[in-house]
């Protein structure tokens, strides 16, 4: 932004592992992305990590924080490093204060349910009405909305995500369900379907579905 500072956005709705870590790894990579040897550290410029959440952090307690990194008496050590957290389930949370605040504001629109909401909102603000325009193209040429919600994910993320699901279905019960669940997250992760994983792992009948769909279960089998 301006050559001032760098700014990485992520949505997550669904309840993703290790997001604190995750957020924090892409933070510092883009810190330190394209500084050279030899380079002056003044070079460096402010990164913020913005996460826009549906599930909750275990620490969390409103709907919208800044993370910096603090000394122990409570002062700023640097505003080079920071996040932000919008937390969409907690809006029920805020005071009327928060509620006239253009983070509110954001918020609603960008959990807004139907098209009434998200209208009326475009009408407060120029800003707001671009992004509603955006998301309206977006709905109609439905090519490119498939490219908006199922963008490539990065070797690591599906590492994590294996990993994570993999042990949860290890520790879910017998070990003829440990194989299944194994054969299911490795072809899910395969065609990039992380959403359908996070879902499978607390639905038994979406689950049981994927298991057809992929031919590890017949129908007789379940």
């Amino acid at each position: 932004m301006n050559y001032q500072r760098k700014i990485n956005l992520e949505m997550q709705l669904l309840p993703y592992p290790y997001w604190e870590e995750r957020s924090l790894f892409y933070l510092c990579k883009m810190f330190a992305d394209n500084f050279r040897k030899g380079n002056t550290y003044c070079l460096l410029r402010e990164c913020i990590h913005i996460s826009i959440l549906g599930f909750q952090l275990k620490q969390a307690d409103c709907f919208y924080e800044k993370v910096r990194l603090m000394k122990d008496s409570g002062k700023v050590y640097s505003d080079k490093l920071g996040l932000r957290m919008l937390y969409l389930n907690q809006l029920e949370k805020a005071s009327e204060e928060e509620k006239q605040t253009d983070i509110y504001r954001w918020a609603k629109l960008i959990s807004a349910k139907d098209w009434e909401v998200l209208t009326n909102m475009a009408k407060t603000n120029e800003y707001m009405e671009a992004a509603v325009d955006e998301l309206e193209e977006i709905n109609r040429d439905k090519g490119l909305r498939y490219e908006y919600l199922c963008r490539e994910m990065r070797e690591s993320d599906e590492a994590t995500i294996r990993e994570y699901y993999t042990e949860l279905g290890r520790k879910s019960g017998r070990k003829e369900g440990e194989d299944y669940f194994v054969q299911l997250t490795s072809r899910l992760l395969q065609d990039s379907r992380t959403d359908d994983l996070l879902r499978a792992t607390g639905d038994e009948a979406f689950r049981n579905c994927l298991y057809q769909e992929y031919g590890i279960k017949t129908e007789e089998d379940i």
